[in-house]
């Protein structure tokens, strides 16, 4: 994460800090559209990114990255990872 600061040094500091995370959920399917338990996906570290701008407290915006590294996929055939949430943009943006 990164942009907005907090000043530490004129002593005690107490600020409410909100992360707005989601779970994502990618479902592993073969071309039956059956689920495939135990996939494995393969994720790149410093790959793909989702960037999203969010006030993590009043006046503090903030930007955050998440990347998906991959993972192996439950007996549903579901891989779940956290992201952080965005509103979708509006039509005609």
């Amino acid at each position: 994460m990164s942009g907005a600061s907090v000043d530490l040094t004129q002593g005690s500091v107490t600020e409410d800090i909100t992360l707005p995370l989601a779970t994502v959920n990618v479902t592993v399917l073969d071309s039956n559209g059956d689920p495939v338990p135990g996939a494995t996906l393969a994720g790149k570290e410093g790959g793909p990114t989702s960037a999203v701008t969010f006030d993590a407290f009043p006046g503090g915006s903030v930007t955050g990255t998440v990347n998906l590294l991959g993972g192996t996929a439950n007996s549903d055939g579901i891989l779940s990872y956290a992201s952080f949430w965005a509103r979708a943009p509006s039509p005609g943006c």
